[in-house]
């Protein structure tokens, strides 16, 4: 391809295993004018070893956040445009040239590209609630959203919206690609450009994302009940956050899917809604908690 701009491929990397999968994919790319940058999130000695003897560049965040991280990856890149992937997340030959290609052709600034949730062969019902909930660029796409599990973006449009919000640990991607969409920032959407990333194994690990997106939403929250006059409507929202599962799609679960997919979905509801009505608190904004909820 003549004329390839750099690309600089931003991950933000945090006690990740399958990183190793990950930087494999990104050495398979038919687009060959790119970087690769990890930020190191205050990962383990252990897991930092899992980066050694590769053609990347290295940098450290120390706040624990992995937009944070990526705020730190983008300042120190060197390309005209950024591509953000998750460190559990591998990526198709053809990835960067699809995403180059989309944004030249669309004439767009920021381009959103296909997550394709990979089911294990045990075929666990927590797996396809998983796979159905996040992730789903398509559908975000035509809502003006999606997230940074593959997202490409020219670093004049990230920091004219000052990029990420490094102290959120849920919804930052979001928030971000909504505020762009709606400042008249050129989006397109590539099919073609897949990344692969694994569906939660457990469904305790499905819980713990319901309950840190629900704490990330309960944090959004927390500026509307500031007051005595607002203690009504504090022990309202909790009530409305405790009955997050018992959704009017439920009985549609049920009928459509099986016990066990309705289970999961309740399940991990039944987390968010306890993370919403925690995240109001002062408790969930102290340091150890937003620590401990991190990369879930």
């Amino acid at each position: 391809m003549p004329n390839q701009p750099l690309i600089s491929v931003v991950i933000p990397y945090f006690n990740c295993p399958e990183i190793g999968a990950c930087l494999e994919s990104l050495s398979r790319q038919t687009y060959s004018n790119a970087e690769i940058i990890v930020v190191n999130n205050n990962s383990s000695k252990k897991h930092l070893a899992l980066l050694a003897n590769r053609p990347i560049r290295i940098e450290n965040e120390k706040i624990q956040s992995s937009y944070a991280a990526r705020n730190r990856g983008a300042r120190c890149a060197r390309g005209a445009y950024l591509a953000f992937i998750d460190a559990d997340c591998t990526a198709d030959p053809e990835w960067l040239a699809t995403l180059w290609l989309t944004a030249e052709n669309e004439n767009a600034e920021m381009v959103l590209g296909n997550v394709k949730k990979t089911i294990s062969r045990r075929r666990l019902s927590h797996e396809y609630v998983d796979r159905d909930l996040y992730h789903d660029h398509r559908r975000l796409f035509s809502q003006g959203s999606g997230t940074t599990a593959n997202l490409f973006i020219s670093k004049r449009a990230l920091d004219s919206a000052a990029g990420f919000s490094p102290h959120s640990f849920s919804g930052g991607d979001t928030a971000l690609i909504q505020k762009l969409a709606r400042s008249g920032v050129a989006y397109a959407y590539a099919e073609t450009a897949v990344v692969f990333q694994q569906c939660r194994k457990t469904l305790l690990s499905l819980m713990a994302k319901g309950f840190r997106t629900g704490v990330a939403s309960g944090n959004d929250e927390a500026n509307r009940f500031m007051g005595l006059d607002d203690r009504m409507k504090y022990v309202r929202w909790r009530c409305l956050a405790l009955l997050n599962p018992f959704r009017a799609d439920m009985a549609l679960q049920v009928r459509s899917r099986s016990y066990p997919y309705a289970f999961a979905y309740f399940m991990h509801f039944a987390a968010q809604g306890l993370g919403r009505s925690f995240g109001i608190t002062k408790i969930s904004r102290t340091p150890l908690c937003r620590k401990l909820m991190r990369y879930t």
